[in-house]
């Protein structure tokens, strides 16, 4: 994504590239999650301190993404709406 914000500045999404990057502050946990090595486990204390303000607004934050991406509220099913933007991507 970074690259067609980059290159495709009129492009509308690159505000959600930006909001994504806020993400970025919980890589530092992902060597005590399962995906890490030696699992240690994260808490919500952990999400706190990597987020800056209450871990409760983790999920709300993500679904602004979504609905920017989307252009729509999320789903019953996210995995398939990002599916289907996939196709679209690849067909067009």
């Amino acid at each position: 994504m970074d690259f067609v914000a980059q290159n495709h500045p009129k492009w509308s999404g690159r505000q959600v590239v930006e909001k994504l990057h806020r993400l970025s502050k919980f890589s530092s946990l992902r060597n005590k999650g399962l995906a890490g090595h030696g699992f240690k486990g994260i808490g919500k204390p952990d999400l706190e301190t990597a987020w800056g303000r209450d871990p409760d607004t983790i999920v709300p934050f993500l679904e602004t993404i979504y609905q920017a991406l989307f252009e729509q509220n999320v789903s019953a099913s996210p995995y398939t709406d990002v599916n289907a933007l996939i196709h679209k991507i690849l067909a067009s």
